[in-house]
């Protein structure tokens, strides 16, 4: 039973949308965390979802991915049973199992299929409470968090970040969220592969796609998150649908400020006609270093030029006082910001 996929959404077998399709984009994430080796153990995962294994026996095997749809389960997986719009995730525990899961997390444990099964009040709320507890345990380990909001650009920014991170020398690896995996599942998922101990060259950091249709939604994922570092690409009318006002939108992606501690960092486009709205959000959030990125001669980071060339296009910017080049393989303008607000 799988439901025909909206064209622009990214669902899961039981119906459950995760986060916006992003095209051709490839994903830093779409293999596992990069960089990073990443397992969980029965215990843990019992722990902090606060379950318990039916007939007391859980996986032999670390857990080393989560997927809420069964047909990406391979070896090594934990399988979340949600219940979805037009299916119930419990439906698919056995072909979850087919396809390499090592253990579920459900509600209705099924005696007759062969696979280990944490069985918790609620799914969902026992999904969040992993996402939670493991980014919570990786924040007390050392590791940092990205938040990336925006009306357009979220997930470009974030794989542009993300690719940096993977790729620095001395670099722990990164997670970043999958696809544009960025709503009250998508988050979630993200979080609970953090890892969680330091390493000899320290904690993989995370950069984490958050996205919303309503006031509020952000609010609760960053909370969820905790980010470091918050990042808002530009204020738009996407989500007009949504929405009465663009200073509506604007506000509700200043919900990203809510779960920073006030020495976290906000990186705002300086050319965005909200630029200080948002700075005042921030600065109402208790959050004093702000970082600027665009055009507007005042920005910390900004772009001074572009010229198409055969890799794509050439960039010339100024960092505080020393001015950088190099080539971006994307042309289109879009793009020439984003890689400015990940320079921030």
């Amino acid at each position: 039973m799988t439901p025909k996929q909206a064209h622009d959404i990214t669902r899961d077998n039981a119906g459950n949308a995760i986060g916006q399709a992003t095209g051709n984009v490839k994903t830093a994430t779409d293999a596992g965390p990069a960089g990073t080796s990443y397992q969980l153990s029965a215990d843990l995962l019992a722990t902090r979802t606060t379950g318990q294994w039916h007939d007391g026996t859980g996986p032999a095997t670390g857990i080393t991915s989560i997927e809420i749809d069964s047909r990406k389960c391979c070896a090594g997986s934990l399988f979340i049973a949600l219940p979805g719009a037009t299916a119930d995730g419990h439906e698919f525990i056995g072909a979850a199992a087919r396809n390499g899961a090592v253990a579920a997390l459900v509600t209705k444990p099924d005696a007759n299929i062969a696979l280990p099964q944490l069985v918790v009040t609620d799914v969902a709320v026992a999904l969040d409470a992993l996402g939670t507890e493991t980014r919570t345990a990786h924040a007390a380990a050392g590791g940092q968090l990205v938040g990336i909001t925006g009306s357009v650009g979220k997930t470009g920014s974030k794989e542009m970040l993300a690719h940096l991170l993977c790729r620095t020398p001395g670099s722990t690896g990164c997670v970043a969220s999958r696809a544009s995996f960025n709503n009250h599942l998508g988050v979630p998922l993200t979080l609970s592969l953090l890892p969680d101990a330091r390493s000899d060259t320290g904690v993989a950091p995370a950069v984490q796609e958050m996205g919303m249709n309503a006031a509020g939604e952000i609010s609760q994922l960053s909370r969820m998150a905790r980010p470091d570092v918050a990042v808002i690409t530009c204020i738009a009318d996407s989500h007009a649908g949504f929405f009465s006002s663009l200073a509506d939108i604007a506000a509700a992606k200043a919900e990203i400020f809510d779960g920073m501690s006030p020495d976290g960092i906000a990186i705002l486009n300086r050319d965005d006609k909200f630029f200080d709205d948002l700075a005042a959000r921030a600065h109402a959030a208790g959050i004093t270093r702000i970082k600027t990125f665009g055009t507007h001669e005042q920005a910390d980071y900004r772009l001074v030029s572009t010229t198409a060339v055969a890799a794509g296009q050439q960039i010339t910017a100024r960092l505080g006082d020393r001015d950088v080049e190099f080539i971006l393989g994307m042309r289109s303008a879009h793009w020439a910001q984003n890689a400015m607000a990940v320079l921030a």
